[in-house]
């Protein structure tokens, strides 16, 4: 099976991609002069849509697979030494995100990141706290975290091995997931099958009340001195999304600690665009186990 390919698709017969096999060719003509090949490295990622976190991963596998004649070309399956399959680098961890970004074997304080085979044969990359809570997972080309945080120490973790943690803006995106689902993706199931049973779970769960949505209207503060009533009417599944229905009994702004009601501003588009925007955040906030922006729709009454 071939690796996961980091810099662009598979496009050698090799166990190298050919940006791989040009990059280290070029890291040997600096590599020389005594050039700093990390620093190096950082500055070069950027111009692969890659974050300079990442640059951990490229020098371990430059320098395990390392040829003083440059010919990376010639590297076969037998002789390339696999990142995945290294003994795990000893780091703090506050440092642990440089290694989890490139998916390499790590180990810290109670924390650490490792790669495994389910008993599908898929090839997956965890990181666990304390020996056996997973708070990151890799698997099927996408990163997932966990939703629950049990103590603060498990926050931290979270904080420390954060694998994007300087990847925003690059298309790098992480999938809350229950201690459940992580589960499920590690034993094979695949993303869409264990996502999709959120909706008919939820609607079950209002249906028999371990959910429950309170009659009365709900007072919350959506934007500044803004403030809005609300309650949830139904909930039901359609089309695999789970569709709310909301009812807006009023909405105003607070004046001396009091919410007046201001009718003449159910008119202004942008003031009920901050009403309903503000509603949706905070179901969904609230019931972030289950619901998501692209598995729920509100509609507002």
């Amino acid at each position: 099976m071939k690796r996961y390919r980091y810099l662009m698709e598979d496009d050698t017969n090799g166990p190298l991609t050919s940006v791989e096999i040009k990059l280290f060719k070029y890291l040997n003509t600096k590599k020389k002069k005594g050039v700093d090949i990390l620093d190096l490295i950082k500055s070069m990622l950027p111009f692969f849509g890659k974050s300079k976190s990442e640059a951990n991963y490229y020098l371990k596998l430059y320098s395990a697979n390392y040829r003083p004649e440059g010919d990376y070309e010639n590297i076969t399956d037998d002789e390339f030494v696999d990142i995945r399959d290294v003994k795990p680098t000893k780091t703090s961890n506050q440092s642990a995100y440089e290694l989890s970004s490139g998916k390499i074997p790590f180990k810290g304080s109670n924390l650490e990141g490792y790669w495994s085979n389910n008993s599908r044969g898929d090839k997956y990359y965890v990181v666990n706290s304390y020996g056996w809570y997973p708070i990151f997972l890799f698997i099927h080309n996408q990163w997932f975290q966990v939703l629950d945080n049990y103590s603060s120490s498990t926050s931290k973790h979270i904080s420390h091995s954060n694998p994007v943690r300087y990847n925003r803006g690059l298309g790098e995106e992480v999938r809350l997931a229950t201690p459940h689902e992580l589960k499920m993706l590690i034993n094979g199931d695949s993303p869409d099958d264990v996502f999709n049973r959120r909706v008919p779970n939820f609607v079950n769960m209002v249906d028999k009340g371990t959910i429950v949505f309170k009659d009365k209207p709900t007072l919350r503060t959506i934007w500044g001195t803004g403030r809005v009533k609300f309650t949830v009417t139904d909930v039901k599944e359609e089309n695999g999304k789970i569709v709310i229905d909301v009812k807006i009994n009023k909405a105003g702004q607070l004046v001396d600690r009091k919410m007046v009601e201001k009718p003449e501003l159910y008119d202004d588009e942008q003031f009920m665009r901050n009403i309903k925007d503000g509603i949706e955040s905070e179901i969904l906030q609230t019931q972030n186990r289950y619901l998501t922006r692209k598995n729920t729709e509100f509609r507002f009454h």
